[in-house]
């Protein structure tokens, strides 16, 4: 049933570390195709205005925004780019490797790819400047589950804010969103 209703409980995974591609998840490539239901590519499923949990991962897994002045970056411009699509955080952690958050979607939830898209590409344009490594793949691939059941958001802010070097931030209203 709740894979009809477009639940994705892969938060345990996430919780323990858990970034591989088995999980239902999709990457950014211009070559997924919307109906391919396949471990390295299914399709993203954002048609529907609502409350979605997303995390990033580095190729490999590789600590690109270890230095504190690139994971600083990383955390501006998630806050800046997310305002300027129209994203609004409720709940979001970075780290050297990976960063997840919990946003409300604007009224087309599709523009998580233009966000995500020029998130990527500023910070791994940055990264590659600091490291002199210019056109360096810095970005893997990105999960998104839209959360259907508020029995779920416990789940979903502990993945967030589970470990995060940098400080997680949680909305205050976090729990009073509307589903």
């Amino acid at each position: 049933m709740s894979d009809e209703l477009g639940v994705r409980r892969h938060a345990a995974a996430l919780d323990s570390g858990d970034m591989s591609p088995r999980m239902e998840s999709a990457d950014m490539s211009a070559h997924s195709m919307p109906s391919t239901d396949w471990h390295h590519a299914p399709p993203h499923k954002l048609i529907e205005r609502g409350i979605y949990m997303v995390t990033a991962s580095t190729l490999h897994k590789q600590h690109f925004f270890r230095e504190p002045s690139l994971l600083e970056l990383l955390h501006d411009r998630l806050l800046e780019y997310a305002a300027d699509f129209r994203w609004e955080l409720q709940a979001w952690a970075v780290f050297s490797n990976h960063y997840h958050f919990v946003a409300a979607s604007p009224e087309n939830p599709a523009t998580l790819h233009k966000f995500l898209g020029k998130l990527h590409m500023k910070t791994a344009q940055a990264a590659n400047t600091h490291d002199a490594t210019p056109g360096r793949k810095v970005w893997f691939q990105f999960w998104d589950s839209r959360i259907t059941f508020e029995t779920e958001l416990p789940e979903f802010r502990r993945t967030v804010s589970c470990c995060a070097p940098y400080p997680p931030r949680i909305a205050p209203d976090f729990f009073g969103l509307e589903m």
